[in-house]
C-alpha cells in the first residue's frame, strides 16, 4: 500500500499553474520537523539538521483551493501517495524525483477537512 500522512508548515505561497486542458497543478513544499532522535539541536544547527523539505503536488480542485489563500507558514496535514520519478536537465543529466501526491488535507487549527478525491478522479 502507497499511503503516507505528514504534518508540517507549507514553505512560501502556492503558485499554481493550469496545463492545456486546464487542470490546476499546485505544487509546493512542506516543511516537516525531524524526531530528535537523541541529538541535540543547538541554535546554530541548519535548517537541513533540523527538518525534512517534503515536495507534493496537489491537482484539480485541492490545487485551487490550496491556492486560494495565503498559506506560507500555514500548518497542514496531507495525505496521499509517494509518486517517484525522473527527468533529464539541459546538461542531459537524469534528475530523480520523489513527490507526495495530495489526496486530502487539512489546515490544522480547527479548519474543515477538504476531501476532493484523488488525483485519478479529477484527469
Amino acid at each position: 500500500m502507497n499511503n503516507v500522512v505528514i504534518s508540517g508548515r507549507i514553505e512560501a505561497v502556492i503558485e499554481p499553474f493550469y496545463t492545456d486542458k486546464k487542470l490546476c497543478i499546485a505544487p509546493f513544499t512542506l516543511i516537516v520537523q525531524r524526531p530528535p532522535n537523541n541529538r541535540k539541536f543547538t541554535p546554530e544547527s541548519s535548517p537541513e539538521d533540523r527538518y525534512d523539505f517534503i515536495r507534493c503536488v496537489a491537482y484539480g480542485k485541492q490545487a485551487t483551493v490550496l491556492a486560494t489563500f495565503k498559506n506560507a507558514g500555514k500548518k497542514i496535514t496531507v495525505q496521499g501517495r509517494i509518486r517517484a520519478g525522473y527527468y533529464f536537465n539541459k546538461e542531459g543529466k537524469k534528475i530523480n524525483t520523489t513527490n507526495v501526491i495530495v489526496n486530502n488535507f487539512e489546515y490544522d487549527g480547527g479548519e474543515d477537512f477538504h476531501d476532493f478525491g484523488s488525483y485519478e478522479e479529477v484527469i
